[in-house]
């Protein structure tokens, strides 16, 4: 897992070519990413984002993992936290049929991700999105699929 201001993006772009330029496209769009329509957008065949607007949830969701995708979350307004910790701590793993995604019970640390931050949750990561912090509130967010 990685946190970080969108700032200070390039000092992770040599983990993988599809990382660097998922990050870059974040970097070189700041200005635009809250006036996108919501939905996803196929960039490459191995990167995709999805721009999403919601309140975050008071309380706890699913936890999730993946196994072959890394995602990529940007705060482009608002904040929440999400939820993580390594798979292997988790228990009950339920493979998503079709998806890469796979649906685990546990406990997990509730990290905040302000405006202006993103988050890298590798595969093998479990993690849980829109977590309030505090009362729900509206958030929005761009979130990636990178295959690494």
């Amino acid at each position: 897992m990685i946190i970080d201001k969108l700032e200070n993006a390039s000092l992770y772009e040599a983990i993988s070519p599809n990382l660097a330029y998922a990050l870059k496209y974040l970097q070189e769009h700041k200005e635009k990413h809250g006036e996108h329509p919501l939905g996803p957008v196929k960039l490459t065949d191995d990167v995709q984002i999805k721009y999403l607007s919601y309140n975050t949830v008071v309380g706890t969701r699913k936890w999730e993992s993946h196994l072959e995708f890394t995602d990529v979350q940007y705060m482009i307004s608002g904040s929440e936290r999400i939820g993580f910790n390594n798979e292997e701590f988790m228990v009950n793993p339920s493979k998503q049929a079709g998806k890469d995604q796979i649906y685990h019970d546990g406990t997990g640390d509730y990290i905040l991700v302000p405006e202006g931050y993103f988050i890298v949750l590798f595969p093998g990561e479990a993690h849980m999105s829109k977590i309030a912090d505090g009362a729900s509130a509206q958030v929005k967010k761009a979130a990636f699929k990178v295959r690494l």
